[in-house]
């Protein structure tokens, strides 16, 4: 069985504004060494039953977007097109297919909480992370 945040990879791998920017450079859990930029790194945080609504989960993917550009330009260009790529909210009252592989995941709801721009001591590199609470069934 696949998890949300591969099915959150595929979605942003089929959005042209998405790889218009980065290509294929969408990484699970860690930037391979070397990579060039700009790229994005996701990770599933949590994933757990829905307190309220049987059948239903809440998942939270922490999805970065790392730039080696002096300005952090890009790095905010792409993190633009990342949300508006997967965001979904309470009123778009049509739930969403997201499929990967053979299984489709309903999606609900999905907002986005932006964390601060960071610039990274070590490399320089610009870090914006953004995390998605997603509402969705299997």
């Amino acid at each position: 069985m696949s998890s949300i945040d591969a099915a959150l990879r595929a979605k942003l791998a089929a959005t042209s504004a998405v790889t218009a920017l980065v290509s294929t450079r969408i990484y699970p859990d860690e930037l391979p060494q070397g990579s060039a930029l700009p790229a994005i790194r996701y990770s599933l945080i949590s994933d757990v039953p829905d307190r309220h609504v049987p059948g239903f989960r809440e998942a939270r993917v922490q999805v970065s977007i790392y730039d080696d550009d002096p300005s952090p330009t890009d790095a905010n260009t792409v993190a633009e097109a990342v949300i508006s790529a997967i965001s979904r909210t309470d009123l778009q009252m049509e739930p969403a297919p997201w499929v990967v592989g053979s299984t489709t995941f309903t999606v609900i709801t999905c907002r986005h909480i932006n964390g601060p721009r960071l610039r990274e001591p070590d490399t320089r590199y610009w870090h914006y992370p953004v995390d998605f609470l997603i509402k969705y069934r299997m």
